[in-house]
């Protein structure tokens, strides 16, 4: 929804300089998990305003329109671990849309997946963690926050479900939506 070009403590950075940085980054990080940069889209909203709006309602069923996608990943927006203003307002928006604004939609949204969630209700299980560190590390513009991402990335992810899941060293967990509601 955002380019990102306010996320950082550096002023002379912020603005377009570091819009540029940030979309080349998840393209990035994007092409490592094989999605071609075609596929990588970024919204007009500034960085750090991103509020429950008509507005940003409007723009956001227009932008699923255009888009037409059957499944939506987004971050989580009520049982959250990372209160971030602007990643907490996008899951709201989202959840509105998909739990009451259907019919606004051309294409339905099949599924709804929040992830940061404290409230896992669907795992996709995955072995290795290199993969996940390399997209994760082509963010080089967000190094402060996520130098810390190869200390807890590996406990946060560890698959203590074994019995349940299966044989599998991680699980990167979200909280699927239900059209009826949370």
């Amino acid at each position: 929804m955002t380019k990102g070009e306010f996320g950082i403590l550096e002023p002379n950075w912020k603005g377009p300089r570091l819009a540029k940085i940030r979309v080349r980054e998840l393209r990035r990080a994007a092409k490592i998990n094989g999605i071609d940069s075609n596929h990588v889209y970024t919204g007009d909203i500034i960085d750090g305003f991103i509020r429950f709006t008509k507005n940003n309602v409007k723009m956001m069923i227009e932008w699923i329109n255009r888009l037409k996608p059957d499944i939506i990943f987004a971050p989580e927006a009520y049982y959250t671990y990372y209160w971030h203003v602007d990643h907490i307002s996008s899951g709201k928006l989202l959840y509105h849309i998909f739990t009451k604004l259907q019919n606004k939609l051309n294409n339905p949204i099949h599924s709804l997946y929040f992830y940061t969630t404290a409230k896992g209700t669907f795992s996709w299980p995955f072995n290795d963690a290199e993969q996940c560190y390399k997209a994760i590390f082509a963010h080089k513009s967000q190094w402060w926050l996520l130098k810390w991402t190869k200390l807890f990335y590996p406990i946060e992810k560890h698959n203590f479900k074994k019995r349940k899941i299966g044989n599998w060293k991680m699980l990167e967990n979200y909280r699927r939506v239900k059209i009826s509601g949370k």
